[in-house]
């Protein structure tokens, strides 16, 4: 219930878009043919921003009613769960639902303009639907290829997850030649877009994402599913994970009584996990991609196994003291998670990145005389378009701000207004210090300085 609160706590408030967010509004307002070039150049598969398109377009760009959308999926996805772990026991149910709701995941993401909502939409339907499927219904099927898809189309680790479902129903298929050539279909078509980037140049290389080896992916993905900031912890978390699948698996292999759902279940959850895991891992040898909130797609996953385990350890027998340790298990799991949930609730309620004010006080300090200029080092239009989406709106598209490089500072006719964003504080004061201004010259409507927005003022 907490995570829920979290999850909708301040859906209505007008708290300024941060830096990717607004590259994802300020595409989505394009024209067709500009947005297809800009999604082209994207590192991101195409689905959220030609939903998010058509969103506004219903809706309008107002801040809670862009992220209205992602708060609509997320919501859904639980909704997806709940009904999913209905065939469980209540208590194995109540643990799936708490692991996935209080994840930082799933509230953080809920309030943020970007496709990761829809990540956990689609990851929750489609990792549901190849849990249900019976291997035979060939209308499931096309419903697993279909889901597979959409997913790949938006978010590169959502192909991840579609490529090691469907990679696992191709080898259990056996001599199912019907179903193995639509399995092999949904795997071409999940392909598309990938091909697409390629043919038109872009490269996925990431700078800022370093990951240390396959050890380092496992420590991000349990930092993402189990928020704990030790590598110890996070270890013993890793083992202790394994040792409940592995004892759960035992458990029921002991037992005489009939084997229920819960068995085959964890069996086929925990089988796709390794694969998408060895993916992972491979992947961030040659190219690193792994970052927590990409692992958004395995919550759902992580979330079934958690309550398959408790479903099998406390089925069977004298099951009490399995069933308290259980509940001390994942009550303390989600205790962590919702700390850490809320503390980045926080961060981004403040918010962090405040766009819109640095906006307005530019907007209220301009004159006739007093230019307003945007500092980055880099002349894309999508840089362009995000400095200039809060000044254009909240001016009534009366002014703009025009780029200036770091080179032309020394140069720029004063007085002016500087605005700087997704900025280093260093590298604002050093701005500063060269051009011999105040502290007092500089405007900080921001929590953190670490990556921040504001203006400097040129007299």
């Amino acid at each position: 219930m907490l995570g829920l609160l979290l999850c909708l706590n301040n859906t209505w408030v007008s708290y300024s878009f941060w830096v990717d967010e607004l590259f994802s509004v300020t595409t989505a307002e394009l024209p067709l043919s500009e947005q297809w070039r800009a999604m082209l150049s994207d590192v991101h598969p195409p689905l959220y921003q030609i939903l998010l398109k058509c969103w506004i377009l219903l809706v309008g760009n107002s801040e809670p009613g862009v992220r209205l959308l992602s708060l609509l999926l997320t919501l859904a996805a639980l909704l997806r769960l709940i009904q999913w772990s209905a065939k469980l026991s209540p208590w194995a149910q109540w643990a799936v639902i708490t692991i996935f709701s209080t994840s930082f995941l799933f509230a953080f993401y809920a309030q943020e303009a970007r496709s990761y909502a829809l990540n956990l939409y689609l990851a929750t339907l489609l990792t549901t639907a190849f849990i249900d499927f019976d291997g035979i219904s060939k209308r499931s099927l096309i419903k697993i290829v279909a889901l597979a898809f959409l997913l790949s189309l938006s978010h590169y680790f959502g192909l991840l997850l579609s490529g090691s479902i469907l990679l696992v129903l191709m080898f259990s298929a056996k001599k199912n030649i019907r179903n193995i050539v639509t399995i092999i279909t949904g795997g071409l078509l999940c392909l598309v877009w990938p091909l697409i980037h390629l043919a038109n140049g872009l490269r996925s290389h990431v700078a800022w994402i370093v990951v240390d080896g396959p050890l380092d992916t496992l420590r991000i993905f349990f930092r993402a599913v189990m928020p704990l900031e030790s590598s110890t912890l996070i270890l013993g978390a890793a083992l202790i994970t394994i040792t409940f699948i592995l004892l759960a698996m035992f458990k029921q292999v002991r037992s005489q009584s009939k084997i229920d759902e819960a068995r085959p279940t964890l069996l086929k959850l925990a089988l796709v996990l390794l694969v998408i895991l060895v993916f992972v891992m491979t992947l961030d040898l040659m190219n690193p991609i792994s970052t927590e909130r990409n692992f958004i797609v395995l919550l759902p996953m992580v979330a079934m196994i958690v309550g398959c385990i408790t479903d099998l350890l406390t089925k069977q027998g004298q099951s009490r003291w399995w069933l308290l340790i259980c509940i001390a298990l994942v009550s303390s799991w989600s205790a962590v998670n919702l700390s850490k949930s809320y503390t980045l609730m926080s961060l981004k309620w403040g918010p962090q990145q405040n766009w819109k004010a640095t906006a307005q006080y530019a907007i209220d300090h301009a004159s006739e005389n007093k230019k307003i200029y945007y500092f980055r080092n880099s002349d894309s239009e999508e840089v362009e378009r995000v400095f200039n989406f809060y000044i254009k709106k909240l001016s009534d598209n009366k002014l703009s701000a025009e780029r200036l490089y770091i080179s032309q500072i020394s140069t720029v006719p004063r007085p002016a207004l500087l605005i700087f964003g997704h900025t280093n504080q260093n590298d604002v004061n050093a701005i500063v210090r060269e051009n011999h201004l105040k502290p007092d010259n500089v405007y900080y409507p921001t929590q953190s300085l670490g990556s921040t927005s504001g203006v400097i003022s040129f007299p």
